[in-house]
């Protein structure tokens, strides 16, 4: 079964306040322009925890994306993603040797027809991608071919594109080259916009799941490690995320000091974010479903839980734990027991 990721509905940095609208809400929501839909940081931090364009905003957003850096984000941002052979000596162009970072995604992204050299065979890697390109190459992973563009190249590209909200929060115009910001804004459109073969996004043909507004929360949980259960504070330590990661409790930013053992702990080294969750449920087991010995659910009282974990399903499939225990469930961010205890050894 194809592995699908949830977006939740959040919109800004700190990532707390869900939005519940209906589809009607949600289609009105998408129209707008993507600057009132995600703020510039939040587009840069998606694209980054999609390792599709890294950068800092507020300090090199207006650095030119280079049209390697470019197959390097269609690639990332796109089914082809897993045909990239990073370790191997691939020289797609003569002026893209296999020893340019992005030759590996240059040689994908010609290969399917999303971004080629120009008629004097070069492919111009460390140039910018001009403003036209880019949304054509977007349109192309929509599914869009040249039957579909009005106009001569690039005007009914660059139509098209306006009609799919492609164009929204770009700064440059036909002619000119895209920026690193542009860059972010553009992914993030892509993702939202509709494939030409229907469905909601694109982003549900790469296998995630959309309620309404694509936003970060999600595109973070679905990198994140875990879960763990914090047995000390130290422990972060050893989780890879430096020594000042960002740190979330609950969904609300925290310090460090706040975190407890008996935590469940998500974490993201590529982000340096570690996300806990402080939620536990107290009571006498009265059932463990659908038997002892594979168990799958816990009733604490006349509330079922999922065991989400292969640790939470230990604890109660090996006789360590079982009805009439009085037991702490951990819950983890999906609402499953994702450790349990005996209270005596909590």
């Amino acid at each position: 079964m194809k592995r699908k990721h949830r977006f939740n509905l959040l919109l800004t940095g700190a990532l707390i306040f869900a939005l519940l609208a209906g589809p009607t809400a949600a289609a009105e929501t998408l129209s707008t322009p993507a600057t009132a839909r995600i703020a510039a940081t939040d587009a840069t931090e998606l694209a980054t925890v999609l390792g599709a364009l890294s950068f800092d905003s507020s300090a090199a957003g207006s650095q030119p994306l280079t049209r390697g850096e470019f197959a390097h984000m269609l690639v990332k941002a796109s089914v082809y993603k897993g045909l990239a052979l990073t370790g191997a000596k691939i020289s797609p162009y003569s002026d893209a040797p296999f020893t340019h970072p992005y030759a590996p995604y240059i040689a994908v992204a010609a290969r399917q027809g999303l971004l080629s050299a120009y008629s004097t065979g070069k492919f111009l890697p460390d140039q910018a991608v001009k403003y036209e390109e880019a949304l054509t190459a977007a349109l192309k992973l929509l599914g869009y071919t040249a039957e579909d563009f009005v106009g001569g190249y690039p005007y009914g590209q660059i139509a098209l594109a306006t009609d799919k909200n492609l164009t929204d929060g770009l700064g440059a115009v036909a002619g000119e080259g895209l920026n690193k910001q542009d860059g972010a804004f553009l992914l993030y459109n892509l993702l939202c916009a509709a494939p030409k073969s229907g469905g909601a996004t694109y982003a549900e043909t790469l296998g995630y799941v959309v309620d309404s507004v694509l936003s970060l929360r999600d595109i973070r949980s679905q990198n994140m490690k875990g879960p763990i259960t914090l047995t000390n504070q130290s422990q972060i330590d050893s989780l890879g995320v430096g020594s000042n990661p960002a740190i979330y409790l609950d969904g609300q930013p925290a310090e460090r000091s706040e975190l407890e053992p008996y935590f469940i702990v998500y974490y993201d080294p590529n982000t340096r974010i570690v996300a806990a969750y402080s939620k536990k449920v107290e009571g006498h087991v009265t059932a463990v479903g659908p038997d002892g010995d594979l168990p799958t659910t816990v009733t604490i009282e006349e509330e079922s839980y999922e065991l989400g974990t292969y640790a939470a399903r230990q604890a109660f499939g090996l006789g360590r734990l079982g009805e009439d225990d009085y037991v702490v469930l951990l819950l983890g961010r999906d609402g499953k027991v994702a450790d349990a205890y005996a209270e005596l050894d909590y």
